[in-house]
């Protein structure tokens, strides 16, 4: 009896594991999306674009979509 528990709960968790590993590409995929539409759709004002560097220009367009 011992050995049909272990390998259902083995079973169960071999499936809990897929749907949040699933669950988790989506809210990245999203994130992602979320993280490229902010920077194409942002231009940072003049006056600021002289004093940032490339990598804080786009934080701050990723930024501004939250």
């Amino acid at each position: 009896m011992a050995r049909i528990y272990d390998n259902i709960e083995t079973k169960f968790a071999e499936g809990l594991q897929g749907i949040i590993t699933n669950v988790g590409v989506k809210r990245v995929d999203h994130l992602s999306e979320e993280a490229r539409t902010g920077i194409k759709e942002f231009t940072i004002p003049p006056e600021f674009k002289s004093s940032l560097f490339d990598f804080q220009q786009t934080a701050v367009k990723i930024a501004v979509r939250h």
